[in-house]
């Protein structure tokens, strides 16, 4: 069952290879700080930690001790476990310096999460036009962090995109509806093709 957004969490989360260059995970860590003081949300990351970015990550929690208990590495998730992170959560961010089609996009709007992401990956323009969520520059931790208030602050607004994600995610991502939509051009291209 997906929970609706008044039985989610105040939880941002997120989910990737955590500390690689694409994903941005400490911009993503600076956002969520510039903002920690005006909110008590929490913010929760699932998937591996490149090892390269530990010595990052200690010196981002030395310099922002009062956020250790605020901020979880959940590690890599089972199913279960990843699914129910994105059913307690209202906010997915991924910051991303550049990404594709990733599928931590569909698992979000699909269990109504609003997005916040960067304007260099694939679905910036459904993002937008869908109104999904939110755009930040992924090298400003101060429009990361811009985004995060936006939504927090906004409870309309965060209830909205979530209900508009989820929406999208039934709508756009349904196999059974895709399926649907093929079978009909199939059908009409045999069609065409019998009566040239």
């Amino acid at each position: 069952k997906v929970k609706s957004f008044e039985e989610k969490e105040n939880l941002i989360i997120t989910v990737g290879r955590l500390g690689t260059f694409p994903k941005n995970t400490l911009n993503l860590l600076k956002g969520f700080a510039a903002t920690a003081k005006m909110h008590n949300w929490q913010l929760e990351l699932a998937g591996p930690i490149d090892p390269e970015f530990v010595p990052d990550k200690d010196e981002f929690f030395k310099a922002h001790l009062e956020l250790e208990k605020r901020i979880c590495f959940d590690g890599n998730l089972e199913k279960p476990e990843l699914f129910d992170l994105y059913n307690r959560a209202k906010i997915f961010l991924l910051p991303s310096n550049y990404e594709g089609f990733a599928i931590v996009y569909s698992e979000a709007a699909f269990f109504g999460n609003a997005i916040i992401t960067s304007p260099y990956t694939s679905v910036k323009n459904i993002i937008t036009k869908a109104n999904l969520g939110l755009l930040a520059e992924p090298e400003s931790p101060q429009e990361i962090g811009d985004a995060i208030m936006e939504l927090i602050s906004n409870i309309e607004k965060n209830n909205q995109m979530c209900q508009n994600a989820r929406n999208f995610a039934l709508v756009n991502l349904n196999w059974d509806e895709i399926a649907k939509g093929i079978e009909k051009e199939i059908n009409k291209r045999n069609y065409d093709t019998k009566n040239l």
